[in-house]
């Protein structure tokens, strides 16, 4: 006879009792497994959202080493320029040019010479031959002198011309422009051909003088890279009808000393009838040309004195000169962007 001892301190379960403890069991591993399954998904939506921004910023960063190298060689080569156009301009004073052409030598012809001497690396005095090409041209555009040598005139001009395009074309000068100096330039061919007086019938200060040169002449390509904001442009932005009561930020805006503002500084720039904050991400060794991007990664270059302009005409606003890495600025991302993780899983 088999004998069953009951212990009366720990019975035995039920069947009920049984099975709530494992279904409590299952519970427990189950949402231990969801935990599990949560944190595995929210750690890889963090690590997802960060190789995405960490690919943004890549491509903002080298978006702005582009633009800062095309303003780089846009003021080395308005530099050089400045310093070849005083000869120029000495030149065809002096030889009695009319006024148009004396711009064109000091000003779009004078930043062909440059470019090509700044990309020269054969070692001649004249690459291209644009600086020895300048006699031809005063020579031929002065009627009462091209027309003692009709025969050298008619000779000279197909050639003159070609090089001309050749080196307007190589910094990519407007072709509108362009087409106007040909054709202004040509009728003075023509009245040296017919032998008439330099000012009968013709306007020479028209030549491209409807408009003063800038201190800084840029490129389309550098234009468009560095998101280049004429000067004429910032002298002409809209002001508001009434000053707004209260600024954007929390305090005043600080006095906008723009040619003191060093790289990391914030503004505001009042541009297409709307205030854009953003921070100025580069500024020329020399102080010439400076460069802000605002939180798109959009680039708005400008002179000197664009920001002089816009700072008079109560068009910037400096919100602070301290100073933000991008290392800080990372951080700072990468603190909203955990918070935001936060808020959504």
């Amino acid at each position: 006879m088999i004998e069953c001892r009951v212990d009366a301190q720990n019975p035995p379960l039920s069947l009920e009792e049984s099975v709530g403890i494992a279904l409590g069991q299952s519970r427990a591993e189950a949402d231990a497994h969801a935990h599990e399954l949560q944190g595995a998904a929210r750690a890889y939506a963090l690590h997802t959202l960060e190789e995405t921004w960490a690919e943004q910023q890549k491509r903002e960063r080298r978006k702005r080493e582009k633009a800062v190298r095309a303003l780089v060689q846009a003021e080395q080569r308005n530099m050089l320029a400045e310093k070849i156009a005083g000869t120029l301009r000495q030149r065809a004073e002096t030889a009695g040019a009319p006024r148009g052409i004396v711009y064109f030598v000091a000003g779009p012809w004078a930043q062909v010479i440059a470019q090509a001497r700044l990309s020269d690396t054969s070692g001649a005095t004249d690459p291209g031959g644009y600086e020895d090409v300048v006699t031809d041209l005063l020579w031929s555009a002065i009627p009462g002198v091209a027309s003692t040598n009709p025969a050298r005139l008619s000779r000279l001009v197909p050639g003159l011309l070609d090089k001309l395009r050749e080196g307007l074309e190589s910094i990519g000068f407007s072709r509108t422009k362009s087409s106007r100096f040909f054709d202004e330039l040509m009728a003075l061919h023509a009245q040296g051909a017919r032998a008439a007086q330099a000012n009968a019938g013709m306007h020479h200060e028209s030549l491209l003088d409807d408009e003063a040169p800038s201190n800084v002449w840029m490129a389309p390509a550098e234009a468009q890279l560095s998101g280049f904001v004429e000067t004429q442009m910032a002298s002409e932005a809209p002001q508001p009808l009434f000053e707004e009561t209260q600024m954007s930020a929390g305090e005043p805006a600080a006095p906008a000393d723009a040619v003191s503002l060093q790289p990391g500084a914030w503004v505001e720039l009042r541009m297409d009838h709307a205030w854009v904050r953003t921070q100025l991400s580069w500024a020329s060794p020399y102080g010439t040309l400076f460069m802000f991007t605002n939180a798109d990664g959009i680039n708005h270059s400008m002179t000197r004195q664009s920001l002089e302009r816009l700072s008079a005409s109560g068009n910037l606003r400096v919100l602070t000169t301290q100073a933000v890495v991008d290392g800080a600025l990372d951080a700072v991302a990468q603190a909203a962007l955990r918070n935001s993780l936060d808020l959504t899983l």
